[in-house]
């Protein structure tokens, strides 16, 4: 597995049908079902209720609780421990759904994870993006965003992280879908 993409609550009009077992492509919820992701993480026993109603060729990854109830249907898993964060009380059941994405990301050991259209905020969001690259420093990421002139400041300190803009990321995953 060469990348993983996270697709964040934004959506930034990327095309994710790529996504595959090998270039997975994780969203949230319902967002990540709009989307087309292969993947969608949940947290909450509503979304994994409504999510495994819908007919879709994702797998949801649900937490424990809400796995529970699924345990034998097909196109669901069970979100795993993740042992890296586990001194850091990083609980799944409180987690927002980006961050639920962005761990399983990086548990998952790709050489590279894609943030695209993930969505930056002051008190939840950016703390724990800034906290997983301080964590997984020999992962390279690359946050893809809409094109703007603005330069992003909070990333300066780390050299495990480009900000792209989302032409070039298009551009790329073409080249993959053109194989």
């Amino acid at each position: 597995m060469t990348f993983i993409t996270v697709a964040g609550l934004q959506n930034i009009g990327v095309d994710f049908s790529y996504g595959s077992k090998e270039l997975p492509v994780i969203g949230c919820s319902d967002t990540g079902l709009q989307q087309k992701c292969n993947f969608v993480v949940t947290n909450s026993a509503d979304d994994t209720d409504s999510l495994m109603q819908g007919k879709h060729d994702c797998t949801v990854v649900a937490v424990r609780d809400a796995f529970a109830r699924y345990i034998w249907h097909d196109g669901i898993e069970c979100y795993p421990v993740l042992h890296d964060l586990v001194r850091y009380d990083f609980d799944p059941t409180k987690a927002s759904l980006q961050q639920l994405a962005l761990a399983l990301a990086c548990h998952m050991n790709a050489a590279s994870v894609y943030l695209v259209g993930y969505h930056l905020d002051n008190e939840v969001e950016t703390p724990f993006l800034l906290n997983m690259l301080r964590l997984y420093p020999k992962t390279q990421f690359a946050f893809i965003r809409k094109p703007n002139p603005q330069k992003i400041g909070i990333f300066k300190e780390f050299p495990n992280i480009v900000v792209e803009e989302t032409p070039l990321f298009k551009k790329m995953i073409g080249n993959i879908n053109a194989r």
